[in-house]
């Protein structure tokens, strides 16, 4: 059997079906660690069971990549993953969200998740008010019997309603250094969206040197220390503080680019933001106007964090040179 790993450091689970070993006297289990050449250097196993599932048993989780923030004309897409963690194969569950004191419930049916697979589901609710909403789903009746275990059927959701939704710039952070051999493939990432999708693009380079090479253009504080300990590596990309991929191809980054405008265009925002800025050449100060416009009722402390740009920076010291692999 084959167990995937999950390419982070965080603790996941995973199952193997060893059906094919029953009935003999003695059996010796053994683990083969393989990163697939994708440079990962190290796994961990931890709570190893053996056991006969029951026939009907399944457990569901939340979409961990779901977004809190839901445009009240769309309603919200209540999604997560059911794995079927029972000895038969699946064939139907009865889903149910509670959302304050409105319920709504779904079968799925025509189903056929084997032994330890999973299935993803989806269902829109509609969302009253732009303020916060909480919402419990819940899985149930696997086959139409009773669940084995229903301790694990049921995940919470924490969200805010957002009403007329104002538009959005895509944030996008690329982790880079003089350094980093493969970040030239960065600039030119961050030069050609700058190009194709200026109107909704607001890209930072990241500049972050290591123990062994200075970066000159780091700036000083906490902020390239920080988002260094957020990144898998680089160059990579940091978009909304939400996600990290890797850099496309050049053939790739055009349509790569479009893919990051969908993904904006779906994340509705709670805040509307407009900066207006003027630089007095002869003192070389910044004037920064900033207007903030709520679309949700939220509360809290809040706190604005302006990133200044500066392009075209050069210098003659060694620490300047790039390296490249290019």
């Amino acid at each position: 059997s084959v167990i995937e790993g999950l390419g982070s450091v965080t603790w996941g689970s995973a199952n193997a079906d060893l059906s094919a070993l029953a009935g003999n006297a003695s059996v010796t289990l053994s683990f083969l660690y393989n990163d697939d050449g994708g440079w990962v250097y190290g796994a961990a196993l931890d709570n190893i069971t053996l056991k006969v599932p029951p026939p009907n048993d399944i457990s569901l989780i939340f979409n961990p990549d779901a977004y809190r923030f839901a445009d009240i004309s769309n309603g919200f897409d209540v999604s997560g993953i059911i794995t079927n963690i029972g000895g038969d194969n699946l064939t139907s569950i009865d889903l149910m969200v509670t959302e304050g004191a409105n319920t709504y419930n779904e079968t799925l049916s025509g189903l056929d998740i084997a032994p330890f697979e999973t299935t993803e589901f989806s269902i829109n609710i509609p969302i009253a008010a732009p303020t916060g909403f909480s919402l419990d789903v819940t899985a149930s009746n696997p086959n139409g019997e009773a669940d084995a275990d229903d301790t694990n059927n049921t995940d919470s959701f924490e969200g805010v309603g957002v009403e007329n939704a104002p538009d959005k710039m895509i944030f996008v952070e690329e982790s880079t250094g003089t350094w980093c051999p493969w970040c030239p493939r960065g600039a030119v990432f961050m030069d050609l969206m700058e190009e194709e999708i200026s109107e909704v693009f607001a890209g930072v380079a990241v500049h972050v040197g290591v123990p062994s090479f200075a970066d000159p253009m780091e700036i000083a504080g906490d902020y390239p220390s920080t988002y260094a300990s957020m990144v898998g590596g680089f160059p990579t990309l940091l978009i909304d503080r939400s996600s990290n991929p890797g850099i496309p191809g050049i053939n790739d980054m055009s349509a790569f680019g479009q893919e990051l405008v969908a993904f904006t265009n779906s994340r509705p925002s709670p805040i509307g933001l407009r900066v207006d800025a003027e630089i007095n050449p002869w003192t070389r100060e910044m004037a920064i106007d900033l207007n903030v416009t709520a679309h949700s009722n939220i509360d809290g402390d809040f706190t604005v964090m302006l990133l200044i740009t500066e392009d075209h920076v050069t210098g003659d010291g060694f620490d300047y040179r790039q390296a490249n692999n290019y």
